[in-house]
C-alpha cells in the first residue's frame, strides 16, 4: 500500500456512484452495463450491512 496516492479515499458506496460503477463495469466488459446499478446500490444503502465501498483517488470513483 505504500503505492497510493494521498488523495486515495475508501468510503461506502453512494447512490449517486451508480453512473461510475456502470462506466467501470461497462469498459471491464467492453458492452454496455444491462445491471441498473442504481437499484442495486439503494439497497445495499438501505441495508444495515456496511458491505459495499468505493475507492477514490482525486474525487473519482
Amino acid at each position: 500500500m505504500d503505492n497510493l496516492p494521498a488523495n486515495f479515499l475508501i468510503r461506502r458506496i453512494k447512490i449517486k456512484d451508480a453512473d461510475d460503477i456502470g462506466r467501470i463495469m461497462a469498459a471491464i466488459t467492453k458492452s454496455p452495463a444491462k445491471i441498473d446499478f442504481r437499484q442495486v446500490i439503494e439497497e445495499q444503502v438501505q441495508s444495515d450491512k456496511n458491505a459495499s465501498f468505493v475507492a477514490e483517488i482525486d474525487g473519482r470513483v
